[in-house]
């Protein structure tokens, strides 16, 4: 009784430790309700610069859920002079440039009647850089910003009225699954924390 106590504890313990670093974690906060097969994201790749030589592609995907416009971050990488540019700071500006100035195509774009959208931007809170030109997110809950973007009868401009931004502060070193799979024993020095909204703190 005692020997199968025993292996029952051991057989919760696994499982337990199986959860918390399944790779299908990684993106649990990025995703919402909407089915991927109905409600299928498009992956683009955009090009910021973050330097006076230095660019960022940031990889996304993007959708609309439930009349909400999606964008959660994919990973990154970086060209040319980025030597001494620390990446995960870095993918916040860029990710504030792109959101910024809409590269994603969400409405409103130019003239148009006056109106209010919501943009859902999401991203994982931890990241991590295999090689020194790539990003890429450990296993870990995400940051979202929940922006209303407005515009104005008569108006060829748009802007941010309103954030609502939830954010976790997880322990990312215990989070992160070594190789590109995740499907590493927990390298415990790789990983980032990388998690701002997208306006400015007043």
């Amino acid at each position: 009784m005692y020997v199968s106590k025993l292996r029952y504890t051991a057989l919760i313990a696994a499982v337990l430790v199986i959860a918390l670093f399944t790779p299908s974690q990684a993106q649990q906060f990025c995703q919402t309700g909407c089915n991927p097969t109905t409600n299928p994201f498009v992956v683009q790749d955009i090009a910021i610069p973050v330097g006076p030589d230095c660019i960022m592609t940031v990889r996304i995907r993007k959708r609309i859920c439930a009349g909400v416009h999606e964008l959660e971050v994919v990973s990154a990488t970086t060209t040319g002079q980025c030597a001494g540019i620390n990446a995960t700071n870095s993918l916040s500006v860029a990710l504030r440039i792109l959101v910024g100035n809409n590269y994603m195509n969400f409405p409103p774009q130019g003239a148009g009647p006056a109106g209010t959208w919501t943009w859902r931007i999401a991203k994982p809170a931890c990241w991590t850089s295999p090689t020194p030109t790539q990003l890429i997110p450990c296993n870990s809950p995400c940051c979202v910003s929940v922006l209303t973007v407005t515009r104005r009868e008569g108006c060829d401009t748009w802007a941010i009225s309103n954030e609502s931004f939830s954010s976790v502060r997880p322990t990312c070193e215990l989070t992160h699954q070594s190789g590109s799979g995740g499907d590493g024993p927990p390298n415990p020095e790789l990983c980032t924390y990388s998690c701002d909204p997208q306006l400015p703190k007043k």
